[in-house]
């Protein structure tokens, strides 16, 4: 019983850890040196840009994203959407999860994804960086977020 309970436990803290990582980042968003408006900008970050949240301090959150870049933005502005970035050029974007399923397009590196769902280590996304917005699956490898 105290096995099963623990497994349970730890696949709770898992899947809560999945779900809050990373965050995304509402429009307008500035990142800045230190946890205040006084700070030097360092980067005017795009709306859905995602970030993960290293930690929370008075209204402001810590963060890093895909490139190690780290600064603070304000916490209000951090939302629960759900994206990510494509980590590398010229990966498929494919119909299904597995790469016996057709070509739907290629990416490349920096392109911000919504996250869908996810299939093993295949996340079924929504491509809106890009000319038109396209859903397919593209394998977690090539995905951050």
């Amino acid at each position: 019983m105290n096995k099963s309970f623990i497994f349970l436990v730890s696949l709770i803290i898992t899947a809560g850890a999945a779900l809050a990582y990373p965050s995304t980042i509402d429009e307008g968003a500035l990142l800045r040196t230190g946890p205040s408006e006084a700070e030097e900008v360092k980067i005017d970050l795009p709306r859905s840009y995602p970030l993960k949240v290293l930690k929370r301090s008075g209204g402001w959150a810590l963060v890093t994203d895909w490139l190690n870049c780290q600064g603070w933005v304000e916490s209000n502005l951090i939302t629960g959407e759900s994206t990510g970035v494509v980590r590398r050029s010229n990966v498929t974007l494919r119909s299904g999860p597995g790469t016996r399923y057709s070509s739907l397009t290629k990416l490349y590196q920096g392109m911000i994804v919504k996250l869908i769902s996810r299939k093993g280590v295949w996340h079924k996304i929504l491509v809106i960086d890009g000319p038109e917005p396209i859903e397919g699956w593209l394998h977690g490898r090539f995905l951050w977020g």
